[in-house]
């Protein structure tokens, strides 16, 4: 379904939005996630690496999907990038559960 006007809080990002910007967000996170995987002084375990690296592939399909929608305006790619966003958070989450960290 093509949408026309702004419908919600993800159409106005999605209307503002710079792929180029969250592309750098989530390449400082994967490099962050490559820092803590390598680093001998903090110590994290497998599980938690996953979920993070899961967590990174989400945020990056939210951009693919945002910059699809801002193209073409479609709702399935506004709900696609929502999806991703939440899983992408839920991961975080789950991730900080797994350390002790909520």
């Amino acid at each position: 379904m093509k949408l026309g006007r702004p419908f919600g809080p993800a159409d106005v990002l999605a209307s503002s939005f710079d792929l180029g910007h969250h592309d750098a967000m989530v390449q400082a996170f994967a490099e962050r996630l490559d820092m803590l995987e390598a680093s001998p002084e903090v110590p994290v375990d497998e599980k938690t690496i996953a979920l993070l690296r899961q967590a990174e592939t989400a945020f990056f399909e939210q951009g693919k999907a945002l910059e699809r929608f801002r193209t073409d305006r479609l709702s399935e790619d506004r709900q696609a990038a929502m999806l991703h966003w939440t899983r992408g958070r839920a991961l975080v989450t789950e991730a900080k559960t797994h350390l002790g960290l909520d």
